[in-house]
């Protein structure tokens, strides 16, 4: 995954800018609606990796947790993130898999769209990211424990 480092060649303004631009970002209507999306569809991959294997439910319990907003202590461990990750593998290119890429896909492109609209320095800006720098940027705050676009985890 790309750190904040790994943005290119922002200036250290731009990079503020990108940031203040995605903050807005999520609190627009389409951007909340896409990210509904995208938690139901994680949701229902986390159903289809514990009808595999009900061992699942505690570490995804625990994933979960971890991500809610304030909680910065729990992390999985290497084993449990190893299981998950077979998991996931276990179900690449089911249907539940399949919808969350799309489901995925249409947040970043949303929240980038939404970024940008209107705000010709702002598309620049995001032009000259490198591919998966809307990701990343997205993705952050999800991994330090920020509530997402919807307010829940």
């Amino acid at each position: 995954m790309l750190s904040l480092h790994d943005l290119g060649p922002l200036t250290p303004e731009e990079r503020a800018a990108l940031d203040g631009a995605r903050q807005k970002a999520q609190r627009d209507p389409r951007v909340r609606a896409a990210s509904e999306r995208m938690r139901k569809a994680e949701q229902a991959l986390d159903a289809a990796m514990v009808a595999q294997d009900k061992s699942l439910r505690p570490i995804l319990d625990k994933a979960e947790a971890a991500h809610s907003p304030g909680i910065f202590h729990i992390r999985l461990t290497g084993d449990e993130r190893e299981e998950l990750q077979a998991a996931r593998e276990a179900l690449r290119g089911s249907p539940e898999e399949l919808a969350l890429q799309k489901a995925r896909d249409e947040y970043y492109k949303t929240t980038g769209d939404v970024m940008t609209e209107g705000n010709p320095s702002m598309a620049a800006i995001v032009k000259r990211l490198p591919e998966g720098g809307m990701e990343m940027g997205v993705r952050r705050d999800i991994e330090m424990g920020s509530p997402s676009p919807s307010g829940s985890p």
